[in-house]
């Protein structure tokens, strides 16, 4: 979805072909009622815009502009525009024909092309003001119109979407006129787990702004990613491909990554660099990178005729970093000083959207681990490590296991056997386990290809998308098989979604 901030509240989103336009602002009538000193011109000006549908978000000049949105719709005459009661009744005032304004109420949907939006409140001093949840390729976006923070803001935003947390926030920062200031806007962007926030409501006017910069330090300081627009200049959001849910159950999405932006998010995974009290040599902090199209590269990578590949975790094992001497003596106490980790759930649907490796000599998994496996004999206390897929040679094969009880004399495991991909016109697949009291099921692409009735691990547990070069299991040489390959090549991630079923 390409989305242009056209500045204030003013944005254009485009997806197949089909132009939404919020709040277009493109007069100076602003400047001239109220004597405001107007920092930049129109990025577009009525000709330009093109809308195939405009949503006023309510009755104010810089939201509805009452120049510039008739010149809008003398450039486009079958427009329809959509709002609360207030648009309508100023159509009205304005002489506009207010037949082809599509009144809304709080909380309705209304389709538009490609986008589907959700009313929201708003407040501010139009009583009738909305905000907006607008759903396209897969995406959920927050537009916040102008709007006072309220304890209730959050709260109404998450029951519209369902409890679905928005992919990006678009929040007025200007902090004057009844509108949320800086913090209170990243404060809403952290309540309502936003993954991105932008800044709207400033740069036009010198009377009336806020710094951007600002915003995005205080997102960061609250955990959420954050950018400013460049005016004018069409941002790529990046689609989401839909998640395939089994249909005997309802779904509630809690934790994901869409792998947007241009850097890994460290405040969700960590690198795997140990195994088993060791250093392994294989593992690397290097070679996680997304590709600015929402998909994460695993790359393999040669140095001096050595391999290296990245092991993402959200959590850890307790007994892979060996420990410190215990205090003077001779005796050593085996675990390292324990991590926070990022995420740990437990029961649930989990999946991930990947390409497989096409080169030899290295391997690929999705998984879910228990920090404390084999710490007993009860692996409903002590955890299952729980395979969802992995990929061992690039035969399209993949498979499911479980192991339980440690990896030493008291390991247990079940094993689906090989399971063949079908193929697919990206190459792309989608692995998903759905985790309960009753037990394990597997799917691929939306189909059931094992189950597993126990035992089932009744403990919180990491997320893991790994990737690892093969040899150096048995010693610090890679196989040779590896020589073969030719790079570059990677494990390629589109997302990692867990939800929760809704009971």
């Amino acid at each position: 979805m390409k989305t242009t901030w056209l500045l204030q509240g003013s944005v254009l989103f485009e997806s197949d072909g089909y132009r939404l336009l919020v709040d277009p602002y493109i007069s100076d009538c602003v400047e001239q009622a109220q004597h405001l000193t107007r920092l930049a011109p129109p990025p577009l000006d009525a000709e330009a815009l093109k809308p195939s549908a405009i949503y006023c978000t309510h009755d104010h000049m810089d939201h509805l502009d009452p120049v510039g949105l008739p010149e809008i719709l003398r450039h486009n005459p079958d427009v329809r525009v959509a709002g609360p009661a207030s648009v309508r009744n100023k159509f009205d005032t304005l002489g506009l024909d207010t037949s082809r304004v599509d009144v809304v109420e709080i909380g309705s949907r209304h389709a538009y092309g490609p986008f589907t939006l959700t009313i929201v409140k708003a407040f501010h001093t139009d009583p009738k003001s909305t905000g907006l949840l607008i759903e396209a390729e897969g995406l959920l976006i927050y537009l916040s119109g102008d709007t006072e923070f309220t304890d209730d803001l959050p709260r109404l935003i998450l029951e519209a979407s369902g409890g679905r947390a928005p992919d990006y926030a678009l929040i007025c920062i200007n902090g004057q006129l009844h509108n949320m200031n800086v913090a209170e806007a990243a404060q809403t962007a952290r309540l309502i787990n936003a993954t991105w926030a932008a800044p709207m409501h400033y740069g036009l006017f010198a009377e009336n702004t806020a710094s951007p910069e600002a915003f995005i330090a205080s997102c960061e300081e609250a955990g959420v990613r954050a950018f400013a627009f460049e005016t004018g200049v069409a941002k790529e959001f990046p689609a989401h491909v839909p998640s395939l849910l089994p249909q005997d159950k309802s779904w509630k999405l809690i934790w994901s990554d869409e792998f947007d932006g241009d850097a890994l998010d460290r405040t969700k995974w960590d690198f795997r660099l140990h195994l088993m009290q060791q250093r392994h040599n294989t593992f690397t902090d290097e070679g996680a990178v997304l590709d600015g199209k929402g998909n994460l590269h695993l790359n393999l990578i040669e140095k001096d005729g050595h391999y290296y590949s990245p092991h993402l975790q959200t959590g850890s094992n307790y007994l892979d970093r060996p420990g410190e001497a215990y205090g003077p003596h001779k005796f050593r106490w085996p675990v390292a000083r324990i991590t926070k980790p990022k995420f740990m759930h437990k029961y649930g649907y989990y999946e991930c959207r990947c390409k497989l490796q096409e080169q030899p000599g290295w391997w690929s998994a999705f998984w879910l681990q228990s920090p404390t496996i084999g710490s007993t004999l009860d692996p409903a206390r002590s955890g299952i490590e729980v395979d969802i897929m992995e990929n061992f040679e690039r035969n399209g094969i993949v498979y499911h296991n479980n192991h339980w009880d440690g990896y030493g004399d008291d390991h247990q495991s079940a094993a689906s056997g090989p399971r063949k991909l079908k193929d697919t016109p990206d190459g792309f697949h989608i692995f998903g386990l759905d985790w309960s009291k009753e037990g394990y099921v597997f799917y691929i692409d939306g189909e059931e290809s094992w189950r597993v009735d126990g035992p089932v691990s009744d403990c919180e547990e990491f997320v893991l998308i790994s990737t690892e070069c093969n040899g150096y299991r048995d010693g610090d040489t890679p196989a040779p098989i590896l020589a073969k390959a030719v790079l570059p090549d990677a494990f390629v991630v589109d997302y990692v979604r867990v939800f929760d079923e809704l009971k």
